[in-house]
């Protein structure tokens, strides 16, 4: 083999681990989070977006949502929106007065400020008290009952940073699914806070650490890429619910291993093949998963459905039309890297989240 097949192997295989998708969850409340989940940026500073918190340093304001957006299994109609990266759910608009939360923390550790419900798209110390800076825009898109409230922190300056970040949260009506994305979040190389280099990301649920309810995704740390997406959701999909196996066309790619993670990885894609919607949430299902591995991103086991204690990975998409696609990150642990094998099937039309 010539150096420059060599060269061209091994940069191919740098991509493909890079490539894989990081799922993380579910927590003691059963959410999960991935980044594999297609970047769509809604811009609503070029839109009909409504600007609030211009010139803020450490504001805060209250906003009432178009409808009733369930976190944690608790719904909510009002959200504090802070300059600082991050949105609280609160019962009265009263609530988002009174303290600052300019200081970010490590979720796995320390509450939030005064233990609220909350979505940080990007926590830190932000400011838009500076020539340049923007403001936080938001706006509903879509039609009921599938309509999206936008949030966007649009030309944040860090603290210190000669240079502002974009990023927005998209609260998802019916599905109650949490998208992040990051529009300009890189800032150059040698600035402390490119991308979220000094930030927390992450969601975590009124009571937590004691009750574990929450999902730690970085802290401090420059993982979040320009141009990307993370989705959080609820893994709540009953063991009950009826097998649609048949309703469906189920797609598995191939397995890769990732070395960094010791894991092998598979996508999984579920496709209605039927004539008419199917009912969610949704969770592919395991059976007869080969003894030398363990799936590493199980959201659950099935009880009430026989055979009982297969392992499940849960999917929190209300309905799926026909044609439509819903698409599984499978992680397996696998020490012996024997060949993986199972049976899957499709569960669905779960009343519960």
């Amino acid at each position: 083999m010539t150096r420059h097949a060599r060269l061209l192997l091994g940069l191919l295989a740098c991509a493909t681990v890079a490539a894989q998708a990081a799922v993380k969850g579910p927590d003691a409340g059963r959410y999960i989070a991935t980044d594999e989940v297609v970047y769509s940026f809604v811009d609503l500073s070029a839109a009909a977006g409504v600007s609030v918190l211009r010139g803020s340093d450490d504001g805060m304001v209250p906003l009432t949502l178009p409808f009733a957006f369930r976190f944690y299994s608790q719904p909510y109609t009002v959200a504090c929106v802070s300059a600082n990266g991050a949105l609280y759910f609160v019962a009265s608009a009263s609530l988002c007065d009174g303290f600052t939360d300019f200081a970010n923390t490590d979720l796995s550790s320390t509450i939030v400020p005064r233990d609220l419900p909350a979505l940080l798209p990007y926590w830190t110390d932000l400011t838009f008290d500076q020539a340049g800076a923007g403001a936080v825009f938001y706006g509903t898109v879509g039609a009921s009952p599938s309509r999206r409230f936008v949030v966007q922190w649009n030309n944040a300056f860090p603290q210190g940073s000669p240079n502002p970040v974009t990023f927005q949260a998209v609260l998802a009506e019916g599905s109650n699914e949490v998208l992040f994305q990051y529009k300009n979040v890189a800032l150059g190389p040698a600035n402390p806070a490119r991308n979220a280099g000094l930030a927390t990301v992450g969601v975590r649920n009124t009571g937590a650490p004691a009750n574990q309810q929450h999902i730690a995704w970085s802290y401090n740390s420059p993982v979040i890429a320009e141009e990307s997406a993370l989705q959080f959701s609820s893994a709540q999909t009953p063991a009950c619910a009826a097998a649609v196996t048949s309703s469906v066309s189920i797609v598995r790619a191939g397995f890769v291993y990732n070395a960094l993670t010791q894991r092998f990885t598979q996508t999984v894609r579920v496709t209605n093949v039927s004539g008419s919607a199917l009912t969610g949430p949704f969770a592919l299902v395991l059976d007869n998963l080969s003894a030398n591995a363990t799936l590493a991103s199980a959201t659950g086991a099935t009880s009430c459905a026989l055979p009982s204690g297969r392992p499940l990975m849960a999917n929190a998409t209300a309905s799926l039309a026909p044609g439509a696609t819903i698409t599984f990150a499978l992680q397996f642990t696998n020490p012996t890297k024997a060949a993986i094998t199972y049976t899957p099937a499709v569960l669905g039309g779960a009343d519960a989240r």
